[in-house]
């Protein structure tokens, strides 16, 4: 709509002015007018172009984008940090958008957390505490129920949901992540292979690939470490903790992430359940258990010609030994075995013979492995009788050969 001041001014009672028949006026006054509309115009103007330029610029108070881990090596819950921060934006409104993720990334929801009563915000800090809580809980079931892909850890996943849920904010977004960094298994984010780098050379090779193309530069980044948890896993090492935070926060600062210093869950809490199957997570820095060397077992041990002990007792101080190493290595090697190679001296003629007593001696000894815990699986007992020499710097007839021996293969 098109509007003249003039005709305005000049249609209106002002504009009917006669200066002989009111000689008190003078036309100083509609000057002040129009000079008043002008620059209240220009005023609206101008106001309206700096909300309107303010759209976008920066995100709303309190929207903040949650990223949590949900994989059989982390805890199940939604992080005390988490929890603590929702809580702190609470009584400025807002909300926290929610993703899980396991071998896929999948959104949860939002929380709403501006609590109000009949209409006005709450200001009883319990009673707003209280409604935030509920609010979580009801958002960490949720997560619970999500599926998240039935095997393996992606963090690329992860950095890709925070590059794609960031990328439309013109201003910055505040982004927690919670990780446990070390159990990912899906490339090119594969840390079996990433932690026999140092973690600057590792996030050196990572922006060769897909990694290096995320852009988190509207990111601030708040890192929440998840500690390793599940049946078997054993705790982290000092070594392998400093190693993980040096290696997030140097990668995501290469995706151009403005980071915060990455906290630390110490949650003792479960797996999340249906949560994404990993293995076993060997830590950086960890030391590698020694197998020992091979024991041998002289046949002397046992009565002449024949697969039994004379006595078994003797026998248990080292079997157990041989148990609680085996324990060590395959707590970090899923594929580590037994192996006890029985051999016979060469007398006589039966070559057949001497195979089966060296294999029933071999077998007697892994039942006491069994006895002390070892998986029957892991054991295997073969029998070579004189075929093959124990001690191949001995004679085949020397009482070297008359042995068993057990070799923990990691």
């Amino acid at each position: 709509m098109n509007i003249d001041l003039q005709d305005t001014l000049d249609d209106g009672p002002l504009g009917d002015w006669d200066p002989d028949t009111y000689p008190a006026r003078t036309r100083t006054r509609p000057l002040r007018t129009r000079i008043a509309l002008v620059l209240l115009l220009a005023g609206t103007l101008l106001a309206g172009g700096l909300l309107w330029a303010g759209r976008g610029s920066t995100p709303p108070r309190g929207d903040v984008l949650a990223v949590v881990e949900k994989t059989s090596r982390t805890p199940g819950e939604l992080p005390g940090r988490l929890r603590e921060r929702a809580a702190e934006l609470a009584g400025s409104g807002g909300s926290m958008e929610l993703y899980v993720v396991g071998a896929e990334a999948r959104r949860v929801g939002d929380l709403d957390l501006d609590v109000r009563r009949q209409g006005a915000p709450e200001h009883d800090p319990a009673l707003r505490a209280a409604a935030v809580k509920a609010r979580l809980d009801d958002l960490e079931a949720a997560a619970a129920a999500a599926l998240v892909g039935r095997s393996g850890a992606s963090l690329h996943a992860a950095l890709r949901t925070i590059d794609e849920e960031t990328a439309t904010v013109q201003g910055r977004r505040e982004v927690v992540l919670a990780t446990s960094v070390l159990d990912t298994t899906e490339n090119p984010l594969n840390m079996a292979q990433l932690i026999r780098l140092t973690p600057a050379a590792a996030v050196d090779r990572l922006m060769r690939t897909s990694v290096g193309h995320l852009d988190l530069s509207h990111a601030d980044l708040q890192v929440i470490l998840l500690p390793l948890s599940g049946p078997g896993q054993p705790p982290l090492t000092p070594a392998g903790d400093v190693w993980r935070e040096s290696f997030i926060t140097a990668l995501t600062g290469r995706l151009g992430a403005r980071l915060r210093t990455p906290v630390r869950s110490t949650s003792d809490r479960q797996p999340w359940p249906g949560a994404s199957v990993v293995p076993v997570v060997r830590t950086p820095g960890e030391p590698t258990p020694d197998p020992g060397r091979p024991v041998r077992f002289d046949t002397a041990l046992f009565r002449p010609d024949e697969a039994v002990l004379i006595d078994p007792e003797a026998l248990r101080p080292a079997v157990r030994g041989i148990a609680a190493r085996f324990a060590a290595v395959s707590r970090q090697s899923s594929g580590a075995h037994i192996t006890l190679d029985g051999y016979c001296a060469r007398w006589g003629d039966n070559p057949a013979g001497a195979r089966s007593l060296s294999l029933r001696r071999a077998e007697v000894l892994a039942a006491l492995l069994a006895d002390a815990g070892v998986d029957r699986g892991a054991l295997h007992a073969r029998g070579y009788g004189f075929d093959r020499r124990a001690d191949t710097s001995r004679g085949p007839q020397d009482a070297a050969q008359r042995t068993v021996i057990v070799t923990i293969t990691p």
